[in-house]
Protein backbone atom coordinates (compact mmCIF):
# COMPACT_ATOMS: atom_id res chain seq x y z
CA UNK A 1 0.00 0.00 0.00
CA UNK A 2 2.84 2.62 1.09
CA UNK A 3 4.45 2.03 -2.71
CA UNK A 4 1.15 2.84 -4.28
CA UNK A 5 0.98 5.27 -2.61
CA UNK A 6 4.32 6.89 -3.54
CA UNK A 7 4.24 5.52 -7.25
CA UNK A 8 0.55 7.86 -7.23
CA UNK A 9 2.93 10.45 -5.94
CA UNK A 10 4.97 10.14 -8.75
CA UNK A 11 1.85 10.20 -11.66
CA UNK A 12 0.51 13.32 -9.77
CA UNK A 13 4.34 14.99 -9.91
CA UNK A 14 3.84 14.39 -13.27
CA UNK A 15 0.46 15.96 -13.43
CA UNK A 16 -1.13 12.33 -14.64
CA UNK A 17 -3.89 12.76 -12.15
CA UNK A 18 -5.68 10.31 -13.61
CA UNK A 19 -3.17 7.38 -12.94
CA UNK A 20 -2.55 8.94 -9.36
CA UNK A 21 -6.35 8.55 -8.67
CA UNK A 22 -5.72 4.61 -9.49
CA UNK A 23 -2.97 3.99 -7.71
CA UNK A 24 -4.38 5.95 -4.77
CA UNK A 25 -7.63 3.99 -4.65
CA UNK A 26 -5.40 0.89 -4.91
CA UNK A 27 -3.24 1.74 -2.21
CA UNK A 28 -6.33 2.83 -0.37
CA UNK A 29 -8.07 -0.62 -0.89
CA UNK A 30 -5.35 -2.69 0.65
CA UNK A 31 -4.50 0.38 3.94
CA UNK A 32 -8.32 0.03 4.87
CA UNK A 33 -8.60 -3.60 4.41
CA UNK A 34 -5.54 -4.05 6.95
CA UNK A 35 -6.44 -1.41 8.88
CA UNK A 36 -2.41 0.88 8.19
CA UNK A 37 -3.02 3.73 9.93
CA UNK A 38 0.85 4.62 9.17
CA UNK A 39 -0.46 4.57 5.26
CA UNK A 40 -3.90 6.05 5.67
CA UNK A 41 -2.81 9.56 7.57
CA UNK A 42 -0.40 10.28 4.39
CA UNK A 43 -3.04 8.74 1.70
CA UNK A 44 -6.06 10.84 2.48
CA UNK A 45 -3.99 14.00 3.38
CA UNK A 46 -2.47 12.95 -0.75
CA UNK A 47 -5.63 12.16 -1.76
CA UNK A 48 -6.63 15.77 -0.75
CA UNK A 49 -4.37 17.73 -2.41
CA UNK A 50 -4.88 15.83 -5.56
CA UNK A 51 -8.90 16.15 -5.44
CA UNK A 52 -7.93 19.66 -4.60
CA UNK A 53 -5.92 20.62 -8.24
CA UNK A 54 -9.16 18.45 -9.65
CA UNK A 55 -11.37 21.18 -8.70
CA UNK A 56 -12.85 18.56 -6.53
CA UNK A 57 -13.68 20.53 -3.36
CA UNK A 58 -15.81 18.50 -1.73
CA UNK A 59 -14.07 15.22 -2.03
CA UNK A 60 -10.64 17.06 -1.30
CA UNK A 61 -12.19 18.75 1.88
CA UNK A 62 -13.38 15.48 3.22
CA UNK A 63 -10.19 13.74 2.54
CA UNK A 64 -7.95 16.15 4.55
CA UNK A 65 -10.10 15.95 7.10
CA UNK A 66 -10.10 11.66 6.94
CA UNK A 67 -6.48 12.26 7.43
CA UNK A 68 -6.39 13.77 11.00
CA UNK A 69 -7.45 11.42 13.17
CA UNK A 70 -4.85 8.75 11.59
CA UNK A 71 -1.92 11.37 11.50
CA UNK A 72 -3.28 12.08 15.20
CA UNK A 73 -2.51 8.17 16.34
CA UNK A 74 0.57 8.18 14.74
CA UNK A 75 1.35 11.56 15.69
CA UNK A 76 2.59 12.57 13.23
CA UNK A 77 1.38 16.50 13.89
CA UNK A 78 3.26 17.99 10.99
CA UNK A 79 0.85 16.52 8.84
CA UNK A 80 -2.35 17.01 10.93
CA UNK A 81 -1.27 21.02 10.25
CA UNK A 82 -1.15 20.21 6.94
CA UNK A 83 -4.35 19.15 6.63
CA UNK A 84 -5.88 22.11 8.03
CA UNK A 85 -3.91 24.61 6.14
CA UNK A 86 -5.76 22.68 2.97
CA UNK A 87 -8.88 22.54 4.52
CA UNK A 88 -8.76 26.63 4.99
CA UNK A 89 -7.35 27.16 1.48
CA UNK A 90 -10.93 25.57 0.49
CA UNK A 91 -13.17 27.71 2.60
CA UNK A 92 -11.04 30.32 1.09
CA UNK A 93 -12.37 29.11 -2.38
CA UNK A 94 -15.95 28.83 -0.44
CA UNK A 95 -15.72 32.18 0.98
CA UNK A 96 -16.42 30.64 3.65
CA UNK A 97 -14.19 32.97 6.28
CA UNK A 98 -15.03 32.72 9.06
CA UNK A 99 -14.81 28.61 8.97
CA UNK A 100 -11.16 29.42 6.94
CA UNK A 101 -10.35 31.78 9.92
CA UNK A 102 -10.97 29.32 12.68
CA UNK A 103 -8.88 26.56 10.91
CA UNK A 104 -6.20 28.84 9.97
CA UNK A 105 -5.81 29.55 13.56
CA UNK A 106 -5.97 25.63 14.54
CA UNK A 107 -2.78 25.75 12.35
CA UNK A 108 -0.71 28.45 12.78
CA UNK A 109 -1.35 27.42 16.76
CA UNK A 110 -0.54 23.68 16.00
CA UNK A 111 2.47 24.57 13.98
CA UNK A 112 3.93 27.40 16.67
CA UNK A 113 3.66 23.90 19.19
CA UNK A 114 5.66 22.01 16.71
CA UNK A 115 8.19 25.11 16.50
CA UNK A 116 7.75 24.57 12.61
CA UNK A 117 8.57 27.74 10.90
CA UNK A 118 7.72 26.81 7.57
CA UNK A 119 3.82 25.73 8.11
CA UNK A 120 4.19 29.03 10.82
CA UNK A 121 4.55 31.23 7.57
CA UNK A 122 1.93 29.33 5.52
CA UNK A 123 -0.66 29.66 8.53
CA UNK A 124 -0.08 33.85 8.64
CA UNK A 125 0.11 33.93 4.65
CA UNK A 126 -3.77 32.28 5.24
CA UNK A 127 -4.77 34.76 7.57
CA UNK A 128 -3.49 37.54 5.21
CA UNK A 129 -5.50 36.09 2.81
CA UNK A 130 -8.60 35.86 4.74
CA UNK A 131 -7.66 39.84 6.55
CA UNK A 132 -7.51 40.63 2.91
CA UNK A 133 -10.46 39.22 0.92
CA UNK A 134 -12.42 41.18 4.21
CA UNK A 135 -11.24 44.61 3.29
CA UNK A 136 -8.78 44.65 6.84
CA UNK A 137 -5.34 45.75 4.96
CA UNK A 138 -3.43 46.46 7.85
CA UNK A 139 -4.25 43.56 9.42
CA UNK A 140 -3.55 41.72 6.55
CA UNK A 141 -0.50 43.46 6.24
CA UNK A 142 0.95 42.55 9.43
CA UNK A 143 0.58 38.68 8.72
CA UNK A 144 2.15 38.99 5.41
CA UNK A 145 5.38 40.68 7.50
CA UNK A 146 5.41 37.79 10.13
CA UNK A 147 5.13 35.04 6.73
CA UNK A 148 8.53 36.73 5.47
CA UNK A 149 10.14 37.13 8.80
CA UNK A 150 9.27 33.17 9.35
CA UNK A 151 10.04 32.41 5.23
CA UNK A 152 13.19 34.21 5.60
CA UNK A 153 14.52 32.64 8.54
CA UNK A 154 13.78 28.84 6.84
CA UNK A 155 15.84 30.68 3.10
CA UNK A 156 11.96 29.71 2.06
CA UNK A 157 13.12 32.56 -1.02
CA UNK A 158 9.45 31.16 -2.69
CA UNK A 159 8.00 32.01 0.32
CA UNK A 160 9.28 35.36 0.45
CA UNK A 161 8.43 36.01 -3.18
CA UNK A 162 5.15 35.32 -2.40
CA UNK A 163 4.75 37.41 0.71
CA UNK A 164 6.61 40.40 -1.26
CA UNK A 165 3.85 39.94 -3.85
CA UNK A 166 1.06 39.95 -1.06
CA UNK A 167 2.45 43.08 0.58
CA UNK A 168 3.13 44.81 -2.60
CA UNK A 169 -0.35 44.33 -3.61
CA UNK A 170 -1.39 45.83 0.08
CA UNK A 171 0.43 48.83 -0.87
CA UNK A 172 -0.65 49.12 -3.87
CA UNK A 173 -4.20 49.01 -2.52
CA UNK A 174 -3.17 52.09 -0.40
CA UNK A 175 -2.23 54.10 -3.34
CA UNK A 176 1.59 53.63 -2.17
CA UNK A 177 2.66 53.04 -6.40
CA UNK A 178 6.20 53.07 -5.12
CA UNK A 179 6.43 51.25 -1.90
CA UNK A 180 4.27 48.77 -4.15
CA UNK A 181 6.76 48.76 -7.03
CA UNK A 182 9.83 48.53 -4.54
CA UNK A 183 8.01 44.96 -2.87
CA UNK A 184 7.33 43.47 -6.66
CA UNK A 185 11.12 44.12 -7.64
CA UNK A 186 12.31 42.34 -4.98
CA UNK A 187 10.20 39.46 -5.55
CA UNK A 188 11.02 39.47 -9.30
CA UNK A 189 14.86 39.90 -8.23
CA UNK A 190 14.58 37.02 -6.01
CA UNK A 191 12.73 35.15 -8.38
CA UNK A 192 15.09 35.21 -11.20
CA UNK A 193 17.90 34.57 -9.39
CA UNK A 194 15.92 31.49 -8.41
CA UNK A 195 14.14 30.31 -11.36
CA UNK A 196 10.73 30.51 -10.55
CA UNK A 197 9.47 31.24 -13.26
CA UNK A 198 5.78 31.35 -12.31
CA UNK A 199 6.72 33.34 -9.64
CA UNK A 200 7.91 35.90 -12.21
CA UNK A 201 4.97 35.66 -14.45
CA UNK A 202 2.62 36.48 -11.40
CA UNK A 203 5.13 39.17 -10.62
CA UNK A 204 4.80 40.36 -13.97
CA UNK A 205 0.98 40.07 -13.83
CA UNK A 206 1.13 42.36 -10.74
CA UNK A 207 2.91 44.78 -12.69
CA UNK A 208 0.62 45.31 -15.43
CA UNK A 209 -2.68 45.60 -13.12
CA UNK A 210 -0.43 48.58 -11.09
CA UNK A 211 0.68 50.29 -14.27
CA UNK A 212 -2.81 50.47 -15.74
CA UNK A 213 -4.10 51.73 -12.10
CA UNK A 214 -1.59 54.48 -12.14
CA UNK A 215 -2.48 55.11 -15.91
CA UNK A 216 0.98 54.72 -17.33
CA UNK A 217 -0.08 52.25 -20.33
CA UNK A 218 3.04 52.34 -22.15
CA UNK A 219 4.56 50.57 -19.24
CA UNK A 220 1.73 48.10 -18.85
CA UNK A 221 1.37 47.47 -22.22
CA UNK A 222 5.50 46.36 -22.03
CA UNK A 223 4.74 44.24 -18.89
CA UNK A 224 2.42 42.57 -20.61
CA UNK A 225 4.32 41.70 -23.75
CA UNK A 226 6.96 40.23 -21.47
CA UNK A 227 4.22 38.14 -19.28
CA UNK A 228 2.66 36.24 -22.64
CA UNK A 229 6.38 35.42 -23.97
CA UNK A 230 7.33 33.72 -20.22
CA UNK A 231 4.03 31.64 -20.10
CA UNK A 232 4.78 30.39 -23.29
CA UNK A 233 8.13 29.28 -22.26
CA UNK A 234 7.13 28.45 -18.35
CA UNK A 235 5.62 24.67 -19.39
CA UNK A 236 8.38 23.46 -21.47
CA UNK A 237 11.34 24.51 -19.78
CA UNK A 238 9.57 23.15 -16.86
CA UNK A 239 9.07 19.95 -18.12
CA UNK A 240 12.69 19.71 -19.30
CA UNK A 241 13.65 20.22 -15.91
CA UNK A 242 11.68 18.46 -13.87
CA UNK A 243 10.89 14.94 -16.07
CA UNK A 244 14.41 12.89 -14.97
CA UNK A 245 13.46 13.59 -11.74
CA UNK A 246 10.12 12.33 -11.70
CA UNK A 247 10.57 9.41 -14.05
CA UNK A 248 13.55 8.31 -11.59
CA UNK A 249 10.99 8.66 -8.60
CA UNK A 250 8.56 6.47 -10.76
CA UNK A 251 11.13 3.74 -10.80
CA UNK A 252 12.27 4.05 -7.31
CA UNK A 253 9.10 3.58 -6.11
CA UNK A 254 8.30 0.40 -8.97
CA UNK A 255 11.06 -0.92 -7.20
CA UNK A 256 10.52 -0.25 -3.63
CA UNK A 257 6.94 -2.13 -4.54
CA UNK A 258 9.32 -5.07 -5.99
CA UNK A 259 11.84 -5.44 -2.82
CA UNK A 260 8.23 -5.71 -1.02
CA UNK A 261 7.24 -8.56 -2.59
CA UNK A 262 3.91 -6.31 -4.66
CA UNK A 263 3.95 -7.65 -8.25
CA UNK A 264 2.10 -4.93 -9.64
CA UNK A 265 0.51 -7.42 -12.71
CA UNK A 266 -0.53 -9.74 -9.91
CA UNK A 267 -2.03 -7.34 -7.82
CA UNK A 268 -3.77 -5.34 -10.59
CA UNK A 269 -5.54 -8.64 -11.46
CA UNK A 270 -6.04 -9.40 -7.85
CA UNK A 271 -7.73 -6.22 -6.91
CA UNK A 272 -9.77 -6.67 -10.26
CA UNK A 273 -11.20 -9.82 -8.85
CA UNK A 274 -11.72 -8.60 -5.39
CA UNK A 275 -14.23 -5.89 -6.94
Amino acid sequence: ANALNGIGVAYYEMAKYDSATIYYLKALQIAEKLNLTNVLGKLYLNMGTLYDVSDKPKEAKRSFFRSIPYNEQMNSMINVAKAYHNIGNIYVQEKNYDSAWYIYNKALELNLTLNYPHGIANAYIGLGDVADDLGEIKKSNEYFKKAKHYYLSISDMQGVVISCINLGRNQQQWGNYDAALQMFDTALLVSREFGFLRREAEVYRNYCFLYAEKGDYRQAYEKIRILLALRDSILDIEKQNNMAELEALYENEKYKAQLLGLNIDKLEKYLALEL
